[in-house]
């Protein structure tokens, strides 16, 4: 079993600093799983409870790999939809290959 933690890669207060400081003591306290969350259209309700930014997941992944050095990233729940299949493939191999193979993808219809 993993132990994970989501980090808010969303909303007010969210920065580079804020999201390599989650994911640099996540690792440090020993979780497994650092997840971010994906939503390519944030709609109005959403954009007043969660306003700018809200960091696509595969670009903030690719920069937290950078950042960590052991703890498995992933998405909570990718939305499949929002993208061209092979897109996602190239893209989630491409993570995985640079990561030293710590992606882990949850996908999903929405």
């Amino acid at each position: 079993m993993r132990l994970g933690v989501n980090v808010p890669n969303f909303g007010p207060g969210t920065d580079p600093g804020i999201l390599r400081r989650w994911a640099q003591t996540a690792e440090g306290l020993g979780y497994d799983l650092l997840m971010v969350s994906d939503h390519v259209v944030i709609t109005p309700d959403v954009a007043r409870k969660y306003p700018a930014p809200f960091y696509e997941p595969f670009t903030t992944l690719s920069w937290l790999a950078g950042c960590t050095g052991h703890i498995a990233l992933g998405t909570t729940v990718l939305i499949v939809p929002y993208r061209h299949p092979l897109l996602v493939a190239r893209m989630a191999a491409n993570l995985n290959d640079l990561s030293g193979g710590r992606l882990v993808l949850g996908v999903g219809a929405g």
